[in-house]
């Protein structure tokens, strides 16, 4: 008698799981891009408050956001301060050195606000640019995961059909010759 010329069972046991295992690896891309955005997500807001905020101009916004680093150099300008008094004689040198601590300071400050406002708009651009880059990658791998489970289930159902088919015509010549047979002996 024939053989069924279909996969075996474990042939299609083998390819289901494979399918399976390309889903969960679909899964896990997505779950994966999902964390990294949860991640990210405070960050970009922070820093894209922070530039939109920059980008306006507004000097009163400036101010605000820039109050830290102000806060940093006004304290180091104080504690320079501090040490021309401690070790400086008395007079125009002590006197002349404190205002160029005092005129150094301000130059800071202003620098510090013109890098906010000017550095605003190119960093609006890489942030935004950055973001959608990883998200599509993670994204990109999930339907790759998909895809390759799509495949390989399309290829398990043509197999599991060629089977039916190579059985059903194998059944088919069987009832074919059965009847040849049948009719043969009828007719002798």
């Amino acid at each position: 008698m024939g053989k069924s010329s279909g996969p075996s069972k474990e042939t299609q046991a083998a390819e289901g799981r494979l399918a399976d295992s390309e889903v969960q690896i679909g899964q896990a891309s997505n779950q994966r891009a999902q964390q990294l955005f949860d991640i990210a997500l405070p960050g970009l807001q922070t820093s894209e408050n922070f530039y939109n905020t920059a980008a306006t101009g507004d000097p009163s916004a400036l101010q605000r956001i820039t109050g830290p680093a102000s806060q940093q150099i006004s304290a180091a300008t104080d504690a320079a301060k501090k040490n021309i008094q401690a070790n400086t004689p008395r007079g125009g040198a002590q006197d002349l050195a404190l205002e160029e601590a005092d005129v150094q300071a301000a130059g800071q400050k202003g620098q510090v606000a013109t890098n906010a406002y000017l550095g605003a708009f190119p960093a609006l651009a890489s942030l935004g640019g950055q973001n959608v880059g990883l998200s599509g990658n993670q994204t990109s791998n999930a339907i790759a995961g998909y895809n390759a489970a799509s495949g390989t289930y399309n290829n398990l159902e043509q197999q599991q059909a060629a089977g039916k088919a190579s059985g059903l015509g194998f059944a088919g010549g069987l009832a074919g010759s059965a009847a040849q047979v049948g009719a043969s002996a009828l007719l002798k």
